[in-house]
């Protein structure tokens, strides 16, 4: 059982790593416009911001 939750935190962190990764490669590479740009930072922060969250909440846990 504590394999089970332990893959599910990983697959939460990794799901949160890959978004804060995808809204950086948009804010880089893919967004041609200034609206596009200010979208894609706004989900760049969102994601860092979860990301955050996650270890935070890990680490009062004692994990």
């Amino acid at each position: 059982m504590p394999a089970m939750i332990m893959s599910a935190r990983h697959e939460t962190l990794q799901g949160h790593i890959t978004s804060l990764l995808k809204a950086y490669w948009n804010i880089f590479f893919k967004a041609t416009s200034q609206l596009q740009i200010i979208a894609s930072v706004h989900k760049y922060n969102e994601s860092k911001k979860r990301l955050e969250d996650c270890f935070v909440a890990s680490s009062k846990k004692g994990e």
